[in-house]
């Protein structure tokens, strides 16, 4: 089964102030870890490539949290193109 959602903050300590940051180390291939704890990958990292080359997270829409992990940005694959999607990118 697919995932269709999932969330994730950046990993190493990084963080970011608009999403537009966030778009573009996702872009860059950067790892983000896994922050869901009904996921039972919970704690694992994820990047840009493993989204587009494991079939289970085809479709999934990331829910990306910075800026402290206060504000999130939605970002999904879009007509072949990573965007930031529901809101202007800052």
């Amino acid at each position: 089964m697919a995932v269709k959602w999932l969330i994730l903050v950046p990993a190493y300590g990084r963080d970011y102030r608009t999403p537009r940051e966030v778009l573009t180390d996702w872009n860059r291939d950067k790892d983000f870890r896994i922050q869901d704890v009904s996921n039972p990958y919970n704690g694992r990292m994820v990047n840009r490539q493993d989204a587009e080359n494991q079939a289970d997270l085809s479709g999934t829409t990331f829910q990306i949290y910075f800026n402290r992990l206060i504000t999130f940005c939605l970002i999904r694959k879009v007509g072949g193109e990573w965007k930031v999607v529901g809101k202007e990118v800052e």
